[in-house]
């Protein structure tokens, strides 16, 4: 991975076992075969066309489980600012609508409260990633898909009897 040019920095252990093995199915008993050796880690990739490469060169030195695929915007706050003004105008505009169909109309902002929320798309889970690279394509596609930021609003505001 290295060599591919992911800094250290964007590699992370996430998980080391080791453990022995033994095979059951023999007259004699349990016999030991051998030890089984598992190192998970994590990649920070911050060039989406490299996740295709990444995963490949991964199975290609002997990688069984590939898996967790995921995505998140390095920087939302265009984003979550936009979804923020959206959010108080939808409100504002559902509390009006509600008050004159309460028969008054929508007085002063009382209270506003907003609760920040990202989410982000997974591409797709380890057998996928498998069974690509064992058909022959030449390189696993990975599509990032949309991301989605979404903030919760609240409301209270005031109602002016006519």
């Amino acid at each position: 991975l290295k060599k591919l040019g992911i800094p250290a920095a964007q590699l992370r252990t996430q998980g080391l076992s080791i453990a022995a093995e033994y095979d059951y199915s023999r007259e004699v008993g349990r016999q030991f075969i051998g030890y089984a050796a598992r190192n998970a880690i994590q990649i920070e990739v911050r060039d989406i066309a490299m996740v295709g490469t990444l995963v490949d060169a991964g199975l290609a030195k002997g990688a069984t489980n590939v898996g967790g695929v995921r995505f998140f915007a390095s920087n939302i706050s265009v984003a979550r600012r936009e979804a923020l003004k959206r959010a108080v105008e939808r409100v504002r505009a559902d509390a009006t609508l509600m008050a004159e169909a309460a028969g008054g109309s929508l007085g002063g902002l009382i209270e506003l409260i907003h609760s920040p929320s990202f989410e982000g798309a997974v591409a797709y889970d380890a057998p996928v990633a498998m069974s690509m690279k064992v058909s022959g394509q030449e390189r696993t596609p990975i599509e990032a898909g949309m991301l989605k930021v979404s903030v919760s609003v609240s409301a209270r505001f005031g109602f002016l009897s006519k």
